[in-house]
Order: structure tokens, then sequence, then C-alpha cells
């Protein structure tokens, strides 16, 4: 049982006696046995599950990511801490976290994991390799250093630490551009409104006149007049949004665009900066903690950070442990990497080798970086509302002169002697 097979959607049902227990839920498998397996009845409840066919096993199969979110892997890892600290077997810890996935392939990937270490024998780790586009390689180098030196529960709680730090910085961002994002919505929306519904019927006035209309009228008329003659145009911003959306991860992927937004959006690249560095370094310090090498750990850390110039310094490092050279020495070199805060994370680096707790300093360090991005972010909400209300007050303000400074400059053609 891998994710290497062709999978369906099915909908599965959990029928109870009492009807309004009755539940029914999204699944993928192979077949309606595959899609049953990953319900969790109880011992009064029947499943039965059938085939998602037609336009919504195309909207499933387009819309549903393969891959679990931060928040979906904090949950995951969370539960499966407390289970593992309370001593629960390990088979039956996976089945309790299945009624909190609500990803479908997730929960099949779980009932994998369940499958092979009940049915085959193996390890927590080498199950977890079955399904690659869930589990990503540092988590399966975690889990096999947990297993192997017997701290699997401990690993497993830094790992729902990591996700949860990980999932409320990326929350924070989202929610700081949520309110300015609806704000220049409404904004765009009552201008377009303005424009079509109020702005012709002042141009067909003022050509009885055969009056100029002031430069504000025409500029908004200008908009009315190409939205109205072109209404595809819709759909094209729509689908530019929705392309901007879908492919901004890879636009910003490019070494080049990151360099940009590090180094010339001032106060914003460094606190991007900042977060680059927090996320870095709690990687780290999260597997250097579970026990995997060093080398490794600079591997998986590359693989981790989105960041390219972080990508090759890991690399670079890892070159540096394989030739023998100490972490503080290897860091040192390529300290420019963080930019001006490169001398301040090597030499607590160098006191951290000395004393042989590199993982716990790093640790100390990403939450350092952590509450800096986190007060920082709480200055940009701060910013951010003014901003918006000065933004939106500008644009009602130009749709206001575009309305009624007409109204009142039309006297001057009608009553001779009035100026405008």
């Amino acid at each position: 049982m891998s994710e290497t097979a062709l999978l369906d959607f099915y909908w599965v049902k959990v029928e109870n006696v009492r009807p309004e227990l009755t539940r029914r839920y999204l699944a993928v498998g192979r077949d309606t046995d595959d899609a049953r397996r990953s319900a969790t009845p109880l011992e009064d409840e029947s499943v039965s599950a059938y085939q998602v066919n037609g336009f919504d096993n195309l909207r499933f199969s387009y819309w549903i990511k393969k891959t679990p979110t931060l928040r979906e892997l904090r949950d995951f890892y969370v539960t499966m801490s407390k289970l593992q600290t309370s001593g629960m077997p390990l088979n039956l810890s996976l089945e309790m976290t299945l009624p909190i996935v609500g990803n479908p392939h997730f929960r099949y990937a779980i009932v994998g994991l369940i499958h092979e270490i009940r049915t085959n024998g193996r390890t927590l780790a080498d199950s977890m390799l079955l399904f690659p586009h869930v589990f990503a390689q540092e988590q399966v180098a975690m889990v096999r250093a947990g297993e192997e030196s017997g701290e699997l529960s401990q690993v497993l709680e830094r790992m729902s630490m990591f996700y949860d730090k990980n999932t409320a910085i990326m929350s924070r961002l989202r929610n700081a551009l949520i309110y300015p994002a609806v704000i220049g919505t409404a904004a765009f929306g009552v201008m377009i409104f303005v424009s079509i519904k109020f702005i012709p019927q002042i141009k067909d006035l003022y050509a009885q006149f055969r009056a100029p209309l002031p430069w504000p009228t025409l500029a908004v008329d200008f908009v009315s007049g190409f939205i109205r003659r072109q209404p595809w145009l819709w759909g094209f911003i729509g689908f530019g949004i929705y392309r901007f959306i879908k492919y901004w991860p890879t636009f910003y992927a490019k070494q080049a665009v990151q360099r940009f937004f590090v180094s010339k959006t001032g106060p914003l690249g460094d606190l991007i900066l900042r977060l680059f560095i927090a996320r870095a370094l709690r990687s780290v310090a999260m597997l250097l903690n579970a026990g995997v090498p060093v080398q490794d750990a600079y591997r998986l850390a590359a693989a981790i950070t989105t960041y390219v110039d972080f990508q090759v310094m890991f690399i670079s490092l890892r070159q540096d442990i394989l030739a023998g050279v100490s972490i503080f020495r290897s860091i040192n070199r390529y300290r420019h990497y963080f930019r001006k805060h490169g001398f301040y994370i090597a030499s607590y680096i160098r006191m951290a080798e000395q004393g042989g707790e590199v993982g716990i300093v790093m640790a100390r360090l990403a939450e350092y970086y952590e509450r800096e991005v986190d007060a920082r972010m709480a200055n940009i909400d701060k910013l951010v509302e003014p901003i918006t209300v000065i933004f939106l007050g500008a644009a009602i303000c130009f749709l206001l002169i575009s309305v009624y400074y007409p109204i009142f400059a039309l006297a001057s053609y009608v009553i001779p002697g009035v100026k405008h």
C-alpha cells in the first residue's frame, strides 16, 4: 500500500442508529474497501462507500492538495506526541488521529502507516517513506532518530512545536493582509458601481450643453467605458488574479526576486530576512535536538528552507562538516548569508560549540528571531489600518469629486454669468 497507486475519490458514510450522529466525509483509495479503511466506526455503526464521479471527481482532483498544510501537520504531531507520552501503542495512536484529519490524501497515508506497522512489521519511519508527498525527508529523519534513541514521544513533541511556530507565523502574515485586501476590494467595487451607474448620466447631461467634463469625471468615465465596452475584462482580471496567487510561490522561489525583497524593500526586507533566519535556525535546532547528525541536519535544512541563499549556505556548511571543519568555523565562513545578523549568530554558535549545546542555542536564537518577527508584525498591524483608511478616504474623496463637482460646475453653463 503506497501513494504510487492510482487513487480515486469516494464518499464514505458512517451510519449510526441515531440519525443525527451519522456522518459523511471524503476519502481516497484504489477501491471501496480501501476507502472504507479510513473510517473509525463505533460498535453500533456501519460503513459504506461509493465512488465520486463526474464533475465532482474532477473538482476534487484539481482543488484538493496531496500535501497536508502546516496546520494539519501540527494537529497530527500534537495528537501523536500526547498519545505516545501516555503509553498508547503506535498503531492505536495513529488510529486516534484519523478523526481530526480532513485531507483525504493525508488520511489515506495514515491508514497506510497503520497497515505497514501492523501487517508488515515496519517501523514508523520506514512506513513514512512510502508516502513522500505527505511526509517530507526531515520528518522521516526525525522520526527515525526518535525510534532509534527510544525518545519518539519527545521527538514528536518537538515536531509539533516546530509546526506550531510556523503555523503561527504564517497566520500572522496572512491576517495582516486580509484587512487591506478586503478594504481595497470594497473600494474597487464602489468605484466600478459609481462609474457605471452615475457617470454616464452626468456625461449625457454635459453633452446636452456641449460642455467639457472635469478631468476627475473623465478619468472615471474612461474606466467605466472601458469596462462596459469590454465585459470580458472581468474574466481576464479574475484569471490574472488566480494565476498570480497560484504561481506566486514559483515566482518568489527565484533567487533574484528574493534578494530584491530582502535588500531593496527596507524594513519589510529586514522582516522577511528575520523570518527566514528564524525558520532556518528552528529547522536545524529541531533536527539536532532529535539526534540527527550535523551533516544530515544541514542537508535536510537545505530541503526545508524556501530561501535560495540559505539553501546554498546549508549545502556549503554540509561540505565543510564532511571535510572536518568545525561548526563555528563553517558558519563564520558563510555568515554573510545572514547579512547584518551573521556576526551575532556566529558568536553564539561559537560559545554553543564549546559547551556542546549547538542545538539548544540554535533553538534559543530561533525563539529570539521569532519574537522579533512577532513584534515587527504587531507594528505592521498598527500601521496597516491607518494607511488603509487613508487610501480608502482618498478613493472615496476622488469619487465624490468626480460625481458632485460636475453637478455644481454645470451651473456656469445653465445660468449665464455664474463662474465654475
